[in-house]
This record gives C-alpha cells, structure tokens and sequence, in this order.
C-alpha cells in the first residue's frame, strides 16, 4: 500500500544544495520503499523574511486544510537549512492549524541553523549583516522557545551527522526525538576508476566554493612546501570558486593572485566552475581529494566528500567538524590537523608518493560509502521513522 507525505522543500529547478538533497532523497525513498514523496506548491515559496511573508505561509497551510490536502497524506515532512524560513513557518502554522497531522523535520547545518525562527523581525531585508544578526537572536529565548515549538512537536527529527544530531539534542526538552539519518550519497554513478596514467604527478583535487573557511591559503602553503621537498611529486587542481551571485568574488580574485606568485604555480591548474555533467569526469581525472577546512560554518555533511569517497579517490581532509565521522584515519582517508600546512604537505606527499596506500584508500572509502550511505540505507531508515510517526 503506498503511503504519502507532503514533502515542503526546496526542489530543482531551484538551485541549491538542499534542493540537490531533497531530488535525490525522494527518488531514494520511492525507489526502495511503499512511501511516496508530493513536493508541494514549489512555485509559492514565500521568503519568509517578513510579517506579510507569515501572513502568506498562514494562507497557504490554511488553503492545504481547508480543501482536505492535509487528509490524503499520511504525514508532512520538511528540509529545513539557511534559508529555508518558509519551511519552518509553515510546520509552525501546521502545528496550531491541523495539529492531529504528524510531522518529521530534516535540519541542515546544525547548531548555526537550527531553524530562521526569528527572520521575519528582518521586515524584508537580505542583507548579510541582517542574516548575521538574526541568525544569533535565534540562540535567546525567545528563538529557542520558538524552535522548541516546532522541533520539539515533530515525531522525528532527522540531522544528517552523528556531531550535528547532539548539538540538536541539546537544544530539545526530548532528545529521543533527534534521529541520525545517514546522509544519502547521490550524484554518483558506479564505476570502476580508470587506471592511473603512466606519466606524470599524481593529480590532487579540491572541489568547491573558495572561501576564507576553505583553507585555501594553507592548501597552497602546503602544495609549496611539498613541492620544494619533493619536485613535481604532484599536480593540483582547484576546481569551482566563484559562488553564484559573486559574493565571494574579491577573495577567489585574491587566491587567483596568490597562485600566481606561487612557486610551483606550472604544477597548479585553475579550472573554475564544472557543471554538474561534468563531474564525474573531474573526479576520475584525480587520484587524491584534498579538503583543508580551516573552520566550519556548522555540522551538516559534505555531499562532496561522499562524491570524491563513492569514486574512490583517496582522500586528506582536515580532523574537523563531521569530516573524522566519514574520513577514518588511514582506513578511509588521512586525517590533519586543521591550519596546519606542514601536516598537510606531509599527508600529501605520504598519499602522492605511496601508490598502493592510494588505492586502498580509495577502495575502502568507496566501500564505506556503499554500506553506509546508499540509496536503500537511507530509505529504509526514513521509511521506519515515517511508519512509526503516522502510526502514532
């Protein structure tokens, strides 16, 4: 028997991560469950960053009631991250005005982004200051009654890492609630990786927005550092930069600049954004995933990372956030300290240098990412939360 949850979500053709996630997570749970998964209304999302913006939501929930939408399904589901106001507002109204109907959460990017349960006092303004702001006021009393009153009525909460599940189980009076749901690997296909090429450095890659978080200037500190012990041992590329929107612009034209000076910039390749038919060619290109983190913003999970793990790439990343949950030290990939460009040129030069090291690397994250991430993995355990709430 095919069930039905309202799922409220950002979903492509809108352009995000969370909207990546949730394509890839409806096909999952369709593919291997009785669940079905409604995307509603995506073409009305309201902000929700204004007073009118709940009036609209408020509507909009009532509209679902009063034309029996909320009596076909069996529960709502909602992806909740940074700028999904409208999805918490509208389990808010979901609460007060149809409260018999069960409902589950996702929460992205725990703690900073619990929920944007103040965002509406913005009135209407988007700049990042404001979003700065709010995002504390979330953390008084005042936030954290509100996300209380949404978090804490849900019948399941899914956080999408082991870190960022406690970090939420703080903040709610009942912690049980809080579900860690493995984070659904998608984007990649199965395939074995080519063989290396005969001639030249082994390939590095880094893969993503460039910011002061990223680690950058350590990456490229630590490319000098091992190049200068041990010439042309690798080649690096940095794929991605510039976000959409440009916001961080003047800092991709400052690493531009700094690559430029570098003394092994012949060995640097700057390949820019790659599209998403594209990737899987980056990634069998490479042998090694560098992620040098400096800090993180929150404690959601890296889709990228799963993706450089599923195509077998061994993998150095900084022991940060939820990276040391997936990147197991030398099991499934290397572990450095974090800002530390002598470790890091070191972990690269031991990986670069070590073919064998490489390929077990690779093979056992791929594994890893296997058993523990896959499509059926992860429905099977959101379908077994979905039956106990609409149980209930």
């Amino acid at each position: 028997m095919t069930r039905t949850v309202l799922y409220r979500t950002p979903y492509p053709p809108m352009r995000s991560g969370i909207a990546d996630y949730a394509r890839a997570y409806k096909a999952a749970v369709e593919g291997h469950t009785d669940w079905r998964l409604d995307v509603t209304d995506l073409g009305e999302r309201a902000p929700g960053n204004s007073p009118r913006d709940l009036v609209a939501t408020y509507r909009r929930v009532e509209r679902w009631r009063r034309d029996g939408r909320l009596a076909d399904v069996a529960l709502v589901h909602a992806e909740i991250g940074f700028k999904q106001h409208d999805e918490f507002w509208t389990l808010f109204w979901l609460r007060r005005l149809a409260p018999r109907v069960p409902y589950c959460v996702t929460v992205h990017d725990p703690p900073l982004v619990l929920a944007p349960a103040l965002h509406p006092l913005a009135f209407g303004a988007r700049g990042g200051v404001v979003r700065r702001a709010l995002r504390a006021l979330d953390y008084t009393p005042l936030g954290r009654s509100l996300v209380r009153s949404v978090l804490g009525r849900a019948g399941g909460v899914f956080v999408l890492s082991e870190a960022g599940a406690q970090s939420v189980r703080r903040v709610l009076e009942d912690p049980a609630r809080v579900r860690t749901l493995p984070f659904l690997a998608y984007g990649w296909r199965e395939q074995e990786r080519p063989e290396a090429a005969a001639e030249g450095p082994p390939t590095v890659l880094f893969l993503g927005f460039w910011g002061p978080g990223k680690g950058i200037e350590v990456l490229l500190d630590a490319v000098e550092q091992a190049l200068a012990e041990r010439p042309a041992s690798l080649r690096l590329v940095l794929a991605g930069g510039v976000e959409e929107g440009g916001a961080n612009r003047r800092y991709v034209e400052s690493a531009r600049a700094r690559i430029r000076r570098s003394a092994g910039r012949e060995l640097i390749d700057e390949v820019g954004y790659v599209p998403a038919e594209a990737l899987d060619g980056v990634f069998a290109a490479a042998d090694v995933f560098v992620l040098p983190s400096v800090r993180t913003a929150g404690l959601s999970a890296s889709s990228v990372l799963f993706r450089a793990m599923a195509a077998g790439l061994a993998v150095v990343a900084s022991d940060l956030g939820t990276f040391p949950e997936e990147v197991r030290h030398l099991e499934t990939g290397l572990l450095v300290p974090p800002g530390d460009a002598g470790a890091l040129a070191a972990a690269l030069l031991q990986v670069t240098g070590d073919r064998a090291l490489r390929d077990r690397l690779g093979r056992q994250a791929r594994a890893h990412v296997e058993a523990e991430h896959s499509s059926a993995r992860v429905a099977g355990a959101a379908a077994s939360v979905y039956g106990s709430v609409a149980g209930r």
